[in-house]
């Protein structure tokens, strides 16, 4: 059997020599001797225990072993799984918030109503609390399967049954990508929908979903996604994001500064901080493996100083039906992302060009990396920002 390391993993070194691993997305940290390293460097594809042998020899085998049972090495199928993820998603403070988003509930509510006729057999890919897959019961489907991994799962069935709908909802346990029904299905609804919409990285989960129980010419709530982005002006943003970091307490953090000016931050934009209005900057169906990038420009009559660029994202969820995010929309959970740059000054009649590409972070499979090219009197930038 071929194992391969873990593909977010962080590595800190310790005083004693020794270095300390770490996967966040699966839960698990060891201490390894330095020499370790290179072992699980040599995995980062699936490797056999004759290959590690043949170059590592004896201690090389015995090492691959512990970090086998410890958890840091495992098959292909379970590297790309993300347990915690799900876990955290049992946690009722996460529904709360879902739940209080009325935008987002009654988006889907109308958009289900709109698309699930009497009859009709519903795939929920990743139910959660359910809600999805009730209000699917309640526009008439004849069945829904409501699939999840999270130990909300049983709490959700519970729901069904205490609403009237425990016959109508099947709840199967389980990674929707994988899974198997006794049937196809004529809608797939699904909120795998996270910070900048692609954050999450359900998109390639949900494809093969769709690829797998969507029957030719059955519906997918949402349906596509649209992200813009506009240039925030306001330098109240600015500060709260790099400040913290100014050494007020006598201490060099300039390191710290300059990470936070790389990390988009969740937050919500006030409209009046914004320099110009936002733009679409790329649109695309949903689900796909891969985000097209996009551009757009802004003149300026007065000029101004670019602080940073706002961004968000519009839901197709229906025909006419859409569910937006943006500074001046009414506010969901997902609020909208910052994305601090340093003050780039304007002059009266200067055009502001930007270049945005979104790709899935190779270290995080729940995290995106979107890059930038801007161009201003001349200049060209280049930046990067991870979105989680």
């Amino acid at each position: 059997m071929k194992l391969v390391r873990l593909g977010d993993l962080s590595a800190a070194f310790q005083p004693d020599g020794a270095i300390l691993v770490r996967s966040a997305s699966h839960g698990v940290s060891a201490r390894v001797p330095p020499p370790v390293v290179s072992l699980m460097a040599f995995c980062t594809t699936p490797r056999a225990e004759a290959e590690v042998a043949s170059l590592f020899g004896p201690s090389g085998v015995a090492a691959f072993k512990q970090l086998a049972e410890i958890g840091l090495l495992v098959t292909e199928e379970r590297a790309a799984d993300t347990p915690v993820f799900f876990e955290n998603y049992a946690d009722v403070d996460v529904h709360r918030r879902m739940l209080a988003d009325r935008p987002r509930v009654d988006a889907f509510k109308a958009a289900i109503q709109a698309t699930v006729k009497p009859g009709m057999v519903v795939m929920d890919c990743g139910t959660g609390n359910g809600i999805l897959a009730l209000l699917a019961a309640q526009a008439g489907a004849k069945k829904v399967y409501a699939v999840d991994r999270s130990a909300l799962l049983d709490t959700a069935k519970e729901v069904a049954r205490a609403s009237g709908y425990g016959e109508v909802i099947q709840f199967v346990r389980g990674d929707f990508a994988r899974v198997e029904l006794p049937e196809q299905v004529d809608v797939i609804v699904s909120e795998t929908i996270g910070q900048f919409a692609v954050a999450e990285g359900g998109g390639p989960d949900l494809a093969a979903a769709m690829k797998k129980h969507l029957k030719p010419g059955g519906a997918i709530i949402p349906n596509g996604v649209e992200l813009h982005v506009a240039p925030v002006g306001d330098p109240t943003l600015y500060n709260e994001t790099v400040d913290p970091f100014d050494g007020r307490d006598g201490f060099d953090q300039s390191i710290l500064r300059e990470a936070s000016l790389r990390r988009g931050r969740t937050t919500e934009v006030d409209p009046t901080h914004l320099l110009a209005p936002g733009q679409r900057v790329t649109r695309f169906d949903w689900p796909i493996p891969e985000i097209p990038g996009g551009a757009a420009s802004w003149s300026f009559e007065e000029g101004g100083v670019v602080r940073g660029l706002a961004g968000w994202f519009v839901l197709d969820m229906a025909p006419g039906l859409q569910l937006p995010s943006g500074p001046s929309d009414p506010m969901t959970h997902w609020k909208q992302i910052y994305f601090p740059i340093k003050p780039i000054t304007l002059a009266p009649g200067d055009t502001l060009r930007l270049n945005m590409e979104v790709e899935a972070a190779t270290d995080d499979r729940r995290g995106i990396r979107v890059s930038w090219e801007i161009d201003a009197h001349g200049e060209t930038r280049r930046l990067e920002h991870r979105v989680r």
